[in-house]
């Protein structure tokens, strides 16, 4: 299983460049990186000619690309302030880009926010489903014609849990050809779904891996001034260095490599200080995959 930097790696593509920002990976261990792009904001590979730029100094430095990521709103306009056609054309750059900077994978979210909200939460997911599949369908089918498989994870309250995500993973799987999981090894903890029940069940589908991990306590037991989400179930969800937290990250990883994976697992911390934050994670990330 390679390493790929996935948190912070694009903030220095625009900061510093792409040799600069593939060396500071390279330094910190990695063996692949992974982009992201956020709507709303300029995409972190703006034009063809950038992105063979890209593809080059990565092949010259014997790095590879796990996965290009998408952060975005597809549905629920009313709520996000998004166009969700004009969210859709941006993820269809990105995966244009992602395709000539030689990714495998186009990874987008569908509905953003992590953190429950009773008063804000639409209860008719098939109400989410149905404005979510026509944008889906568009950008998995581009995707396909570029060669690209196209994943999705649990992520934030409404595509998340055992009945939604994998009612809408298993209505993706059966009208288009190439779709995966992003297997996140946190985001199923905000709908009280364990990463580990996550991973067992959908591991034939996992293609590619987002390691973070996260310390659960009851509201009574925050410490003050500690940053925490919030479960449906209205648990804290503390983010916290990789396998010190409640995360069962040999569990997950038992269970992937039973089908086989030799994918990437790709690092998506909240860091504070990449520096030293990140090669401490790819030292923890290396202990679990070589034990």
């Amino acid at each position: 299983m390679k390493i790929s930097m996935y948190s912070y790696f694009s903030d220095l593509v625009k900061q510093k460049g792409i040799e600069a920002a593939a060396d500071i990976a390279l330094a910190f261990g990695c063996e692949a990186v992974e982009f992201i792009d956020v709507y709303g904001k300029v995409p972190t590979v703006e034009s063809e000619e950038e992105a063979r730029e890209i593809r080059r100094v990565l092949d010259a430095k014997g790095l590879c690309v796990s996965c290009y990521s998408v952060a975005v709103d597809l549905a629920l306009p009313e709520t996000s302030g998004y166009d969700s056609d004009a969210a859709r054309e941006y993820v269809c750059h990105s995966a244009k880009m992602a395709a000539i900077v030689g990714s495998p994978y186009l990874h987008h979210t569908l509905v953003l926010g992590l953190n429950y909200n009773e008063k804000t939460y639409v209860r008719d997911f098939g109400r989410v489903m149905k404005m979510l599949l026509p944008h889906t369908l568009a950008i998995a089918d581009l995707c396909n014609s570029l060669g690209m498989t196209v994943l999705y994870e649990p992520q934030g309250v409404y595509v998340n849990g055992r009945e939604n995500f994998t009612a809408f993973y298993n209505e993706m799987k059966r009208r288009t050809k190439r779709v995966g999981v992003c297997g996140d090894m946190g985001n199923s903890l905000f709908c009280d779904w364990r990463p580990e029940e996550f991973f067992d069940e959908l591991a034939p589908e996992i293609k590619h891996i987002h390691a973070k991990d996260y310390s659960v306590v009851n509201a009574d037991e925050l410490s003050e001034g500690v940053r925490a989400y919030s479960s449906v179930s209205g648990k804290r969800i503390i983010p916290i260095a990789f396998g010190e937290g409640d995360v069962d990250v040999p569990h997950c990883i038992a269970a992937v490599r039973a089908q086989g994976y030799d994918g990437a697992i790709s690092l998506e911390g909240e860091y504070h200080d990449i520096d030293r934050e990140i090669p401490l994670d790819v030292t923890a990330v290396k202990r679990f995959i070589e034990a």
